[in-house]
């Protein structure tokens, strides 16, 4: 749903609705190290219900599902029957590692490039609402020159509202014909802003991430935490009130895109492009997210 809040705010939500019973309480761990895994998203199998682990890679949903879908970035998801235990330990394995070769000289000096969103203010807001729907948003980075190097640093403009504290996930995934594809980067990238209504610098550097040749997405992954929820009011024409249960922080959007490249999911599902056009506005509307790169070529 779309609502006009102060400049331009979006909320979202998609009503969900199970026939499930019995509570479950289920641990997600390394199936190597039996480590905790933290913020693996869990789901029901068709994806209406999602929820994280916590830093124990704890996690509890009120009524259970026929089957659960786990997965965490790094490791290969998993489906499993939710037996009719009290409790239960997920185990999930790590994805192969690929090394990728870098095809330039070490001693070459790079030139730092800025791609995506790169004005100082939000023209409007992205809230992500519905307890039962976990968010995802992602930005196109297109790549015209072919440029080669790596990816250096995220930053998303975090806004004064909501929950600006709350933790986030950064994703990056692969151009696959125009639409998110394969994650990029094998590691679970959680951040959190201790300042807001400005740019979250988040440095990716040391993990030498590629730049894809043929572009690729950044994402911000809404977390299922117990402090990150807030009620947003959105006042409606005739004196009307309208609240919303949202979490987390509050994305800033722009206008300084010809085209729309904005893509979102909920609970892992299938990607879907963002409608950008916003009423009363002639410019598209996109989530205010940059990156900065060292390239080399």
């Amino acid at each position: 749903m779309v609502r006009v809040l102060g400049l331009v705010g979006v909320l979202w939500g998609w009503s969900a609705s199970s026939a499930m019973a019995q509570e479950l309480r289920a641990r997600v761990v390394d199936a190597l190290t039996l480590s905790p895994i933290p913020y693996a998203l869990v789901t029901d199998s068709p994806r209406r219900v999602g929820t994280h682990t916590n830093g124990q890679g704890w996690f509890w949903l009120a009524s259970r599902p026929d089957t659960l879908h786990v997965s965490a970035p790094g490791y290969l998801p998993k489906e499993i029957i939710a037996f009719s235990t009290d409790s239960l330990e997920i185990q999930l394995s790590e994805k192969p590692l690929v090394l990728q070769t870098l095809s330039w000289a070490q001693d070459q000096k790079p030139t730092l490039e800025l791609l995506g969103a790169l004005r100082k203010r939000a023209v409007g807001y992205f809230f992500s609402c519905d307890s039962s729907s976990l968010d995802e948003m992602a930005l196109l980075v297109p790549n015209p020159r072919k440029s080669q190097g790596v990816i250096k640093k995220a930053s998303f403009y975090v806004a004064r509202r909501g929950r600006p504290r709350t933790a986030f996930r950064v994703r990056l995934y692969q151009n696959k014909d125009g639409r998110p594809g394969d994650d990029i980067l094998q590691e679970s990238v959680i951040v959190r802003s201790r300042r807001w209504g400005r740019w979250k610098e988040v440095p990716l550097g040391r993990y030498n991430v590629p730049i894809p040749e043929d572009g690729f997405f950044i994402s911000m992954e809404w977390l299922a935490t117990a402090e990150g929820t807030f009620t947003e009011r959105t006042h409606l024409h005739g004196g009307r009130v309208e609240e919303n249960a949202c979490r987390g922080p509050v994305l800033g959007t722009t206008d300084e895109f010809d085209e729309c490249r904005w893509w979102y999911r909920t609970n892992g599902r299938t990607w879907h492009q963002w409608n950008c056009e916003v009423e009363n506005l002639k410019k598209m509307q996109n989530p205010m997210i940059r990156l900065e790169l060292l390239r080399y070529r």
